[in-house]
Formats: C-alpha cells, structure tokens, sequence
C-alpha cells in the first residue's frame, strides 16, 4: 500500500460546489488523469464557441494550465485571447496513508488524513 495517495476533484464556480473524480497512488497518474478531464472541457468549450459564432474555433484558444505546489496542484482551463479562467476547476491534494491498526472493538481500520 503506498504511503500517500492522491484525490482528484473537480469544482465549478457556477455551483461553487464539487466532487471527488478519483484516488490515485501517485501524482502523475493523478495530473495526467486532470489533463484528460480538462481536454474534454477543451473540447466542449470549442464547440460551444463555434455553436454560439457559427464559425470554427481554433483548438489553440484555450489551454489547460497546471498550478503546481508542494504535493498539491490546481489545473484550470484559461481563454488564451483574453486571458479569462474557465469556471471549471480539478483540485489534486495528497493524503497520508496510516497503516490499519487494531481498535478497541476488535476490527482493523484503514485511516487516511490530509498529508502536511
């Protein structure tokens, strides 16, 4: 069992409210797995564009932009033209992994807490 694992969420700034995507052993698996999220953002973004000027859109007016910390990072979409971040947003964040232990009622339980 590896000491950390990674979450991958995704929030919106229109409902301000958000949803675990999936857990990852380590952070590549776990940016690679926002990329492909926000390509797919990329892709609805384009055509929505092209619905709205009813013209085509270049794939370059968008990219996706990781901002990266310590273990935690932040992959958000961004309108190159005018420089304007996309409302969806995918949050990785790492947690420690405790190894399972014995409690007072018998069951060994797995625990994980936010990593420092």
């Amino acid at each position: 069992m590896p000491d950390k694992v990674y979450t991958l969420t995704e929030t919106t700034d229109r409902s301000g409210s958000g949803f675990v995507i999936g857990v990852f052993a380590d952070l590549d698996h776990t940016i690679d797995a926002a990329r492909s999220n926000a390509a797919h953002q990329i892709r609805r973004c384009i055509a929505s564009e092209e619905k709205l000027f009813n013209a085509p859109v270049a794939p370059e007016t968008y990219e996706a932009v990781l901002l990266r910390n310590r273990d935690d990072a932040r992959l958000v979409i961004r309108h190159r033209p005018s420089g304007e971040q996309e409302w969806v947003v995918w949050h990785i964040s790492p947690f420690e992994v405790i190894e399972p232990r014995d409690t007072p009622f018998g069951a060994a339980a797995h625990h994980v807490i936010p990593a420092e």
